[in-house]
């Protein structure tokens, strides 16, 4: 078959034998949420709001130490970057060894303080 041809529609119809599925219900599956007692169901439905609970108080009181850890991170960077700009511009001499290792230490930190927000904020119980 050419790139540019599309096949014939007609192989669809011709596909489908030893595909369908019996019909009608799962058998085993009960409309009651799969077998579970009342009493079960009720147990699992506070188990679940109770976790919920947890995490939102969770997230409450991470938000303002993520919004101190983002900002020192961005005062970093720019501080990090100023020091840079200024030795590209030879406002100040700064040798090269140092700028590497100051280079370095943004990415080092960056991403280490981006990690560490991430796995507070997402990591299960």
């Amino acid at each position: 078959m050419p790139k540019n041809e599309l096949p014939d529609p007609s192989i669809v119809d011709e596909s489908d034998e030893g595909l369908s599925a019996p019909r009608g219900k799962p058998s085993g599956v009960s409309p009651r949420g799969l077998g579970l007692t009342d009493a079960e169901m009720r147990d699992e439905f506070e188990r679940i709001l109770g976790e919920s609970e947890i995490n939102r108080e969770k997230a409450r009181l991470l938000v303002p130490f993520s919004w101190a850890v983002f900002g020192f991170a961005c005062v970093y960077c720019v501080a990090i970057f100023a020091v840079v700009f200024a030795d590209g511009l030879g406002w100040v001499e700064v040798d090269r060894i140092a700028l590497r290792i100051l280079a370095g230490s943004i990415t080092i930190s960056a991403v280490s303080i981006i990690l560490t927000i991430l796995i507070g904020l997402f990591r299960s119980r």
